[in-house]
């Protein structure tokens, strides 16, 4: 089996350079390893929730992916797709909203959330890789959720990080984003396992971590 994680996450691309890096580790490398397996593996793969929006807010990273999901689907493979939403917790370097979050609030640096509500949905990063590792066990075919119950307004989890921190720092509210959340049709099945940690314990020990690794 196949566990495919490999990806470069980069909304954002600022050339063709960057553009390239994001298509050789999600399109190019893992094709490049079912190339090598003639094909005759089964193979759990990792998808954004992105990937489940209408295509105009696709981005090149979500592209790719599809990209990739829909050479697994042409070449008949047994495969199994999980579309994640946003995670958190250790070594992770991609810079996403929670630690984006704390660090700023650490450094006594304003928050910069949209004027119009947006919320997200995150999942612990151990919660991720159990559920990985009980599907490599039960594997099935078809595309699924990795959705936890934890949908929370980016400004309530700026307060609730600001209230596990001890420290207060201003929220600003500049333009409008798209609420994706709500315009995603939970057409799936959702097997995330459940957890055993709550979600509150869950930033506590990332802004713990956090506060090892910075320098203020």
């Amino acid at each position: 089996m196949l566990i495919n994680l490999a990806t470069h996450y980069d909304p954002t691309p600022k050339n063709k350079l960057d553009e390239k890096k994001i298509e050789e580790a999600n399109v190019n490398f893992p094709i490049k390893i079912l190339k090598n397996t003639e094909n005759q593996i089964k193979v759990l793969n990792t998808s954004s929730y992105i990937q489940l929006l209408d295509e105009k807010y696709q981005i090149h990273y979500s592209r790719t992916k599809n990209i990739f999901l829909n050479h697994l689907i042409n070449s008949q493979i047994d495969y199994l797709n999980l579309y994640m939403f946003d995670t958190f917790g250790s070594n992770d370097d991609r810079n996403k909203v929670v630690d984006r979050f704390i660090i700023d609030i650490l450094r006594d640096k304003d928050l910069n959330i949209p004027n119009n509500p947006v919320f997200i949905n995150l999942t612990h990063i151990n919660r991720i890789v159990a559920t990985i590792l009980h599907l490599v066990e039960n594997f099935m075919v078809g595309n699924y959720l990795l959705k936890s119950t934890d949908t929370i307004l980016l400004e309530d989890l700026a307060l609730r990080l600001m209230q596990i921190i001890g420290k207060k720092v201003n929220i600003n509210k500049v333009g409008r984003k798209p609420n994706y959340i709500d315009m995603i049709d939970d057409k799936f099945d959702n097997v995330l396992l459940s957890n055993d940690t709550i979600f509150e314990k869950n930033l506590e020990m990332r802004v713990s971590e956090i506060r090892k690794t910075i320098i203020l």
